[in-house]
């Protein structure tokens, strides 16, 4: 809330809220504590929420606005270590539906975008580029995703070109889902 509230006194007002907090933790299931949980589940999922909160008291109801949840294929797929983390990507994708429902009738469109496999700084500080690699064999295109794919994807669901999408998950995973 504190950052978003930062970020409109810097511009004045925001139409478009792109929620991509979270800490990526995977734990054998074992080993998840409950303070991995309360964090996960307060940055991944409760961030999304207040982040929507904070877009709506501010934004102009004529102009309506767009919110961008991250996703990911984990949400629908189970994988071994990735409870916590599949379990709030679950709650993402269930948000992004429930809020494009309430807020459609007021203009605010809701998405998600789900990239897979894609080695940003932040994801290669957890599992090494060379593994991103050998999981290429893996996704129908034979390759992993690049950040420029999940960027054009991101700015057409934020954008006009999309102004009639709402409640949809976008994969943006090289045809994974498709093909497990």
């Amino acid at each position: 809330r504190e950052a978003f509230l930062a970020a409109v006194a810097g511009v004045g007002r925001l139409d478009a809220l792109v929620n991509n907090a979270m800490l990526i933790r995977y734990d054998p299931i074992e080993q998840v504590t409950e303070a991995t949980v309360d964090r996960m589940m307060a940055i991944g999922l409760k961030g999304a929420l207040w982040g929507v909160q904070a877009l709506l008291r501010q934004m102009d109801p004529a102009q309506g606005a767009v919110v961008l949840n991250l996703a990911s294929p984990t949400g629908e797929r189970g994988f071994p270590g990735t409870a916590v983390y599949s379990m709030v990507k679950a709650g993402i994708a269930s948000l992004t539906r429930t809020l494009a429902a309430e807020l459609g009738p007021r203009g605010v469109r809701v998405n998600a975008l789900a990239p897979a496999s894609i080695p940003t700084p932040g994801a290669v500080a957890i599992t090494p580029r060379e593994e991103y690699e050998r999981r290429a064999v893996r996704f129908p295109l034979r390759r992993i995703g690049r950040e420029e794919d999940a960027v054009m994807a991101a700015l057409y669901l934020l954008g006009d070109a999309s102004s009639f999408v709402t409640g949809e998950i976008l994969h943006v995973d090289g045809g994974f889902l498709a093909s497990a």
